[in-house]
């Protein structure tokens, strides 16, 4: 954590404390640095102000969580069938690696609020009796932006 405070040296590290100051105003200023995943929402009470004789003042770095921009993926399987493909749900064993990797064991399956980045579906085993995997469609690696929904569909015959 870096900061400056008017009078005084700049300071990398909280809590810091300054003794035998004198009195008068007094300035916080943020540099850099935060806990993870996080960002200055404010100096409380105020960034300025007036250490009075025999007084204290207190800052306060106010930092707040970042958002993270989620969407979601669904996972998919269908069985071909007279040049059709019919949706089908059972147990089909599978790996989504992404931001986030999950092992999945059935489909369909959607997962909400997965964080953006790319994710990849690998088939492990199972799906419709006496058929094979054919194709992962649209791909098996597909890019997860704010606001979409990815659809991974396993198409089997």
């Amino acid at each position: 954590m870096d900061f400056t405070l008017t009078g005084q040296a700049a300071g990398t590290a909280v809590p810091a404390s300054y003794t035998d100051v004198p009195t008068g105003g007094y300035t916080l200023s943020y540099v850099a640095g935060s806990p993870p995943e996080a960002v200055l929402s404010g100096i409380t009470p105020q960034s300025s102000q007036n250490l009075m004789s025999g007084g204290s003042v207190t800052f306060t770095l106010d930092f707040r969580t970042k958002e993270m921009a989620r969407s979601n993926v669904v996972v998919l399987a269908t069985v071909r069938q007279a040049d059709e493909d019919i949706s089908w749900l059972g147990p089909v064993n599978f790996t989504l690696t992404g931001p986030d990797t999950i092992t999945g064991v059935s489909v369909p399956h959607p997962y909400q609020g997965m964080p953006l980045g790319d994710y990849t579906l690998d088939y492990i085993s199972g799906g419709p009796p006496g058929t094979v995997l054919l194709n992962i469609t649209p791909a098996s690696t597909q890019v997860l932006a704010a606001g979409d929904t990815i659809v991974f569909t396993m198409q089997f015959g």
